[in-house]
């Protein structure tokens, strides 16, 4: 690997870009020669009026003790030559690698071909790439960048960000992100008809992500994330929720979704959710806690074991909940979106928790408690669904409009429900149907269950 700087001069004729190496082994004066006539290969006539391109190669020599035209230096790159403007831009004329080492801002056009291989090593840079074409792969290592995905820009490409302040605007095309170590900006705009067509790794750093595409997936394993959803209605967002690379399970990030469908996996915690206008699928793993914030469309959640999901604001969606196997909380009491809610099987020891709207809650097998809030309930039970169940109905009082719904249940549970319970500090307790034990808070005997009841398919 040379040691040194690349040095780029360059007037109203030719360019000259002068390299400084400090090598030591054998075949010093063929490898710069080869490299030599594979960058004048690449050299093609400016566009901007000059006179073309000159390289020279500054030789510092071998190291004394290695002898005469000593050099064990392997090639690892090809530079390409730009050339230059006024305005310090440079314009790449055939694909290849750049190695910019110029401490300062310039603007790098990309070969209307593609295939460029930039690599942006200077310190306290701020380097903007234009890219052209497809298949370029641009890597910035230190300094504040910006990548920027022209109207020519058919994507393919690869960009990792570096240690600085990037900036990352993709093109129409498809490409693969990576956030890199610093705090990166990333705008995603790809225009394809594919599954996914951007595909982000937040993996360091603390990236904020805008997902503007029609197809876009990212996947975050470092805490502090920030994604946003664009306004494309028909944009498809998948975003998946990694326990942190350091062994943590906190995530700290924040999702707002879009105007489109956006699908969570979360499967780290202490993260917040803002719903938006679409559709959002949100499945939280095990042991998962999470935030989120109701917009205008529909929210289909699905939570598994030890997994507690709170949900609040003023969004007017509405909310399809099922509870996975195990223990899962479901706390939507400071919500005004309607909710319809699924318990889990009997291993589930539910806390399930509706908002201030219209809210029906299907109980399921296990442990349950069962809490409408303020709105016109319904309450659901099975008498297949809930057999062996302990179920607690914490808010159907008397005088209310809520409803309970019962299915497969016989004439005779019925007549059980109304009459045959106990009642124990203000609490009315009954078991009916396959072992299905139903608790009342605040009802002191069955009879107030009645003009509430409804059934079908029973017996």
């Amino acid at each position: 690997m040379p040691a040194g700087a690349i040095t780029i001069s360059g007037g109203s004729g030719k360019d000259t870009i002068s390299f400084a190496f400090t090598v030591t082994g054998t075949n010093t004066l063929r490898y710069a020669q080869n490299l030599a006539n594979t960058v004048d290969h690449l050299i093609a006539p400016t566009t901007k009026g000059g006179l073309g391109q000159s390289i020279t190669f500054v030789d510092q020599g071998a190291l004394a003790s290695q002898g005469p035209g000593a050099d064990t230096l392997t090639p690892v790159f090809v530079l390409v030559p730009v050339e230059a403007d006024s305005a310090a831009a440079f314009h790449i004329d055939a694909a290849g690698y750049v190695i910019d080492s110029i401490g300062g801002a310039i603007t790098v056009d990309g070969a209307v071909t593609g295939g460029d291989s930039v690599i942006v090593a200077a310190i306290n840079s701020a380097t903007t790439f234009n890219a052209q074409g497809s298949g370029n792969s641009v890597v910035f290592v230190s300094g504040n960048n910006t990548y920027n995905g022209t109207s020519l820009d058919t994507g393919n490409d690869t960009i990792v960000a570096g240690s600085g302040f990037d900036t990352i605007i993709t093109g129409q095309g498809s490409n693969t992100i990576n956030s890199g170590t610093g705090d990166a900006t990333i705008t995603l705009n790809d225009t394809g008809s594919g599954a996914f067509n951007d595909h982000v790794w937040l993996d360091d750093g603390k990236a904020t992500v805008y997902a503007n595409g029609t197809s876009d997936a990212i996947i975050a394993t470092t805490e502090g994330q920030t994604i946003y959803g664009g306004t494309n209605a028909a944009g498809n967002l998948a975003v998946v929720l990694l326990p942190n690379s350091d062994g943590t399970a906190n995530g700290n990030d924040l999702l707002t979704a879009g105007a489109g469908t956006t699908t969570l996996f979360d499967d780290s915690s202490n993260n917040s959710v803002v719903g938006g206008s679409g559709n959002l699928y949100f499945l939280g793993g095990t042991g998962v806690s999470a935030d989120l914030t109701m917009g205008s469309g529909s929210v289909y959640a699905f939570d598994e074991a030890n997994s507690s999901l709170s949900v609040g604001g003023a969004g007017t969606g509405t909310v399809y909940f099922v509870a996975g196997s195990g223990n899962e909380t479901l706390d939507g009491a400071s919500a005004s979106a309607t909710f319809y809610v699924t318990g889990g099987d009997s291993t589930a020891n539910d806390v399930l928790i509706g908002g201030t709207g219209h809210n029906v809650l299907t109980a399921g097998g296990g442990f349950e408690t069962l809490t409408g809030g303020t709105g016109t309930n319904i309450y659901q039970i099975t008498d297949a669904g809930s057999a062996n169940a302990s179920l607690t109905v914490s808010d159907f009082l008397s005088g209310t409009a809520n409803n309970l719904v019962l299915d497969g249940f016989s004439q005779a549970d019925i007549t059980t429900l109304l009459s045959g319970g106990t009642e124990a500090n203000g609490n009315y307790t009954v078991t009916i149907g396959s072992g299905t034990t139903i608790t009342f808070d605040g009802l002191t005997s069955g009879s107030e269950l009645n003009g509430h009841i409804i059934t079908f398919g029973n017996t």
